[in-house]
């Protein structure tokens, strides 16, 4: 997947305050490159990522997955693209506390439309290929944190 910002900005309204968060970023992100976005506390970054991967939307400017432009997607088709197409791992995991190891890797598929059983089947091989085959039923506060990482990114 190619992506490309042109222009992207990203500003708040706080009461009369304006603050601009991301301003007339251009960056072009190839398919199978290694991209790092580093900056101090608050500088953006994590507002960036937002936009990229479509969960705000941009003050002005655009945002182009494989030269779609994003801002002309209806709703439905953002939420495909985020779905079928794009992966978040988070700091902090985003697990579901409540649901064990193979239960949150089967929502995402769950989502994405799959039949029960084939979610289950995909859920167990993807947590096997991770060597999480005898954590499946685990709750994220019983693995630790690189099991937990494992499931996050099994789960995108």
């Amino acid at each position: 997947m190619k992506i490309k910002t042109m222009d992207l900005t990203r500003i708040y309204r706080i009461g009369p305050s304006k603050i601009t968060a991301v301003n007339k970023v251009n960056l072009e992100v190839s398919k199978a490159t290694f991209t790092a976005i580093v900056g101090p506390s608050g500088s953006g970054k994590s507002t960036l990522l937002n936009l990229i991967g479509l969960n705000d939307q941009p003050t002005s400017g655009k945002i182009f997955i494989d030269n779609t432009d994003t801002s002309l997607l209806s709703g439905r088709e953002l939420r495909k693209t985020r779905l079928f197409r794009m992966g978040f791992v988070f700091q902090s995991f985003n697990l579901l506390p409540t649901l064990n190891a193979l239960e949150n890797v089967e929502l995402p598929l769950a989502l994405a439309g799959k039949p029960s059983k084939e979610q289950r089947e995909e859920a167990s091989r993807l947590l096997e290929n991770v060597g999480l085959g005898n954590r499946l039923y685990h709750r994220p506060k019983e693995l630790s944190i690189g099991e937990m990482q494992r499931v996050a990114i099994e789960g995108r």
